[in-house]
């Protein structure tokens, strides 16, 4: 498959090798999946972060005639144990098929226990689609042309992937290169741009608002590759932003960033 049509060039071996990293560095530090929560959660509330109800949008999308025809794709990015996976399929059923991506099945099956014991969740063993894959950046599948599939209609990370440690001083990739950080932060903004279905939205948070021009920037280079639109929304929150994406119709340019 052509370079240029994926959003970045990293082999799979380098990919294996971050996610191992991160998932050593989670372990280590003893904090896994803090943030698993629901909508209306009284603390940590999704659609608090999110600055919007993705029940109310979901239903919304669902009156398209579209949706007669296919299941309406939703991919969790870090989603945990599938708590919210779950409310999410409570409410849907089999209108919706969730994916969820985290670090490793054991931690997520060992925290998916505890809440079902603690009556969150209806089971305790984790969905086949649940962490489906460790990371957005595993997702290689291509159409007939060599181009990425656009393959989800709703995309959500709440402290999932890679953006929140973005400027932390501890790197999440080893050895501290800033040059890396920003590569690995490009990669991740254009495949989540790039795997959205047209109409598509993501929503990513947090941004770190003393790295909003950063991500912007970013953002503005995707615009010579893929149509799509961006915002980012505060809501009330003094140090974090909530970046917004919507995929638009018509072909995406042709032309790859190095």
């Amino acid at each position: 498959m052509p370079e240029r049509s994926w959003p970045h060039n990293f082999t799979n071996e380098q990919i294996g090798d971050r996610v191992r990293k991160s998932g050593a560095q989670e372990k280590e530090s003893g904090i896994w999946y803090i943030y698993d929560r629901q909508e209306d959660d009284s603390t940590e509330s999704i659609d608090d972060k999110h600055a919007q109800s993705f029940i109310q949008y979901i239903e919304n999308r669902l009156a398209d005639s579209q949706f007669k025809e296919r299941k309406f794709r939703i991919l969790d990015l870090g989603g945990g144990g599938g708590v919210y996976a779950d409310q999410l399929k409570e409410v849907f059923g089999d209108k919706i098929e969730v994916f969820t991506t985290g670090l490793a099945k054991q931690p997520a099956r060992d925290l998916r226990r505890e809440r079902f014991e603690g009556g969150l969740v209806e089971s305790s063993k984790l969905p086949h689609n649940y962490l489906k894959w460790r990371s957005i950046m595993e997702l290689s599948h291509e159409d007939d042309d060599g181009r990425p599939k656009k393959e989800f209609d709703l995309i959500i990370n709440t402290w999932g992937e890679f953006p929140y440690g973005f400027s932390v001083n501890t790197d999440l990739f080893g050895k501290p290169d800033k040059k890396k950080r920003e590569r690995w932060l490009r990669s991740f903004l254009g495949m989540v741009v790039a795997k959205l279905r047209v109409d598509g939205l993501a929503s990513i948070f947090p941004v770190r608002m003393r790295d909003r021009d950063k991500f912007e920037l970013i953002m503005k280079e995707l615009e010579k590759v893929y149509n799509f639109q961006f915002e980012f929304l505060s809501k009330g929150h003094s140090s974090f932003h909530c970046l917004k994406i919507r995929k638009l119709n018509g072909d995406d340019g042709d032309s790859g960033i190095s």
